[in-house]
């Protein structure tokens, strides 16, 4: 459902860089999402699976972002 956190801003696409561990059975990487902002980002909803673990979120100046995460 769109609401005012995903609709600031529209995707032009994603930069991904996947590490798969067979051995482990895991997979790590990054992901980076360019946009174009449509109204002013204060806040962006990104979606993921709970079992995704988030280190970090970077600004386009490597500048770290607080972030807050919620399941539902």
């Amino acid at each position: 459902m769109l609401n005012e956190n995903r609709m600031c801003y529209d995707v032009t696409y994603y930069e991904c860089d996947f590490k798969i561990d067979p051995a482990k059975k895991t997979v790590g990487g990054e992901v980076k999402i360019f946009y174009d902002a449509k109204l002013p980002v204060k806040r962006m909803q990104i979606d993921l699976a709970e079992n995704m673990e988030i280190d970090s979120i970077l600004d386009n100046n490597d500048q770290r972002l607080v972030f807050s995460r919620e399941h539902r």
